[in-house]
């Protein structure tokens, strides 16, 4: 059975877990497409020669494949000179929700060589996932002397400490 949204599973069991089924859901979504292909689209994102139209474009497609090899890919673009791929690569990180980025993510808003918007956005990304592991990196980033990070690292641990407390 697929499911297009979450609006007909409630339809079908409107009790339920919801942080599982959304889990279970992005494993459905998941497209069955050959690692080499990823690898090509990875190498798309990764090419500093290529438009950023054509790069966002495979990012977004990473993302919306999933699994090792895009988080890979993803993860090895952190080193690009453009800010804004940057914040978005951290950005569909966090969206993808899967438990294996929080490593890319954290190395990413530990660099203080990031810029500011990368690092806050790293900061969010991992608040999405909401995992109590993250719960000490956050901590920590909460004192960071660059205000954005800081204060995004506090409403993050919030997230996470609510999501631990209501099982949400």
């Amino acid at each position: 059975v697929r499911c297009e949204s979450l609006r007909e599973v409630r339809k079908i069991s409107p009790v339920c877990n919801l942080p599982a089924l959304s889990q279970s859901l992005a494993h459905l979504r998941m497209v069955q497409i050959e690692e080499s292909k990823i690898a090509d689209i990875g190498r798309v994102l990764n090419d500093q020669n290529r438009p950023l139209k054509e790069r966002f474009r495979a990012l977004f497609t990473l993302k919306n494949i999933g699994g090792p090899k895009a988080l890979e890919s993803i993860g090895s673009c952190f080193e690009d000179d453009s800010a804004l791929l940057k914040h978005e690569l951290a950005y569909c990180l966090g969206q993808m929700q899967d438990r294996a980025a929080i490593p890319i993510l954290t190395k990413v808003l530990e660099d203080s060589a990031q810029e500011p918007m990368v690092r806050h956005e790293a900061a969010e990304a991992l608040g999405a996932i909401g995992a109590s592991e993250v719960e000490q990196i956050l901590v920590k980033y909460s004192k960071d002397p660059v205000v954005e990070v800081a204060e995004t690292c506090e409403i993050a641990l919030g997230r996470v400490r609510t999501r631990g407390v209501v099982g949400v």
